[in-house]
């Protein structure tokens, strides 16, 4: 279905941007979306893999296909035989509440906002559980039928995000949300989050999004929150590319995980000065290009008096990057050092696309993007990336950078424009959440509905 897929777009496929494609996805699938009521139970779960699916279509395939392809069929059918003994509660509730993604991310904002961290947990479901998860499982399974006899869909791709739905109707339907006025979270993509968050709205409870990091297009497409504490332009773009995100009220903010930034001061290591390459996971499938061609490419052209360091990605593993070793490269391994101490003492800092660059140039002014062939990137839009950090194209460009003669960008425009209220962002968004919940009354659930979807071409 994928090959035919593209095969409507010949040689004019491979030639979109990251974008274009996953626009074309989505509205393949929002165009199906449009023809049916979204009141209905069956739209809601369509909707709710929406943004999985099209993500799901860039995610290049491995040669092990149609071993993958079972493996993702044994897994929907255990999700299917799970789902009537599945239950879930909110760890704790209050007024106000952060969704927990990672504690050293997450206690900083909630310690600003004085504000807990939830989670969502597993527990035992009750007859009355059982019974209604089970009264679902037919429509669940007519959504899945219907979608796979849809034309132009991908079969595979739908069913990787079938075992999604599951978690969205469990968060829909049977989550407690009593005593919650406002839910602040970074994570809105998934179908469980989606779940969650528009059944909050319906019963007027505040939703803001928030941004812990740069915004790839993967499954980014949809985000279900009202409000949203958008980190920068950039970020912005990747949703206002979509129409039925109208309904998002924008509040300008930047990263507030990304305050405790401030508390490392840079200072270079001098004996020998230090060319820190951060490696990205699976570079190779998202970019073409692996992380060993760029790192190859340094040590070509890297000056005397300099050591490389390779701070391996946490998804890797250190004996990747064995061959190094007798070049006098440093490999650290996740959990061996502190990536912001790693940062403030190096001289130059490169990656393909992680977003500890980003983070970096707030410490190190010296930070810069890598990739010589950026159409090919999968996973960043690099077009999104002008004015606010720099790109290194070439083998020219990198001695260039590497020798002195390019200047950066300076750092101070660089946090103006990529984190703006940095390093007070918490307080900032702490002051927009007391705003909000000050003046802003309870929407009634007659004026909630889900995204509206029009035939797109």
């Amino acid at each position: 279905d994928s090959i035919r897929l593209r095969s409507q777009f010949a040689g004019r496929y491979t030639q979109l941007s990251v974008f274009e494609r996953l626009r074309h996805h989505y509205n393949l699938y929002a165009n199906f979306l449009s023809s049916r009521d979204p009141r209905s139970s069956f739209y809601k779960y369509a909707f709710s893999i929406i943004n999985s699916y099209t993500a799901y279509q860039e995610v290049p395939e491995t040669a092990e296909g149609w071993k993958s392809f079972f493996l993702d069929l044994a897994k929907l059918a255990r999700a299917f035989a799970k789902f009537p003994t599945r239950a879930i509660q909110l760890s704790e509730t209050a007024p106000t509440i952060l969704l927990s993604i990672h504690p050293p991310i997450d206690e900083p904002v909630a310690r600003t906002l004085k504000i807990p961290i939830v989670r969502v947990t597993e527990t035992f479901p009750s007859l009355r559980g059982v019974i209604h998860n089970i009264s679902r499982m037919p429509l669940a399974l007519y959504v899945m039928i219907t979608l796979l006899t849809r034309p132009g869909f991908s079969r595979r791709h739908l069913i990787k995000s079938f075992t999604f739905i599951f978690d969205f109707i469990l968060h829909y339907e049977c989550l407690d949300q009593s005593g919650i006025r406002q839910i602040i979270t970074h994570r809105d993509r998934y179908p469980d989050e989606i779940g969650m968050l528009l059944r909050a709205r319906e019963l007027g409870v505040q939703t803001i999004k928030i941004d812990h990091y740069p915004l790839d297009p993967y499954a980014h497409t949809t985000t279900v929150c009202q409000y949203y504490f958008i980190a920068n332009k950039m970020n912005q773009a990747v949703f206002e590319a979509y129409p039925q995100n109208d309904w998002i009220i924008y509040q300008a903010g930047g990263f507030p995980s990304w305050d405790r930034l401030a508390n490392y001061a840079y200072s270079p290591i001098d004996t020998p000065k230090v060319v820190l390459f951060i490696s990205q996971y699976w570079s190779e499938h998202f970019s073409g290009t692996d992380n060993r061609f760029y790192i190859r490419e340094i040590l070509q052209v890297l000056p005397e008096g300099f050591q490389l360091w390779i701070k391996v990605h946490p998804l890797e593993k250190s004996e990747r990057y064995a061959e190094f070793k007798n070049k006098g490269v440093r490999i650290i391994a996740q959990g061996e050092s502190d990536n912001y101490s790693l940062i403030s003492q190096a001289t130059f800092c490169f990656s393909m696309y992680s977003a500890l660059s980003y983070e970096a140039k707030h410490i190190c002014n010296r930070s810069f993007l890598i990739n010589y062939h950026p159409e090919r990137l999968a996973a960043m839009d690099y077009k999104h990336l002008t004015n606010f950090i720099d790109h290194v194209k070439n083998s020219t460009e990198l001695r260039e950078v590497l020798s002195g003669a390019r200047r950066p960008l300076d750092q101070n425009v660089f946090i103006q424009r990529f984190n703006p209220h940095f390093p007070e962002t918490c307080s900032t968004l702490a002051t927009y959440v007391k705003h909000l919940a000050a003046t802003v009354p309870r929407m009634p659930t007659e004026e909630v509905s889900f995204p509206r979807f029009h035939g797109r071409k």
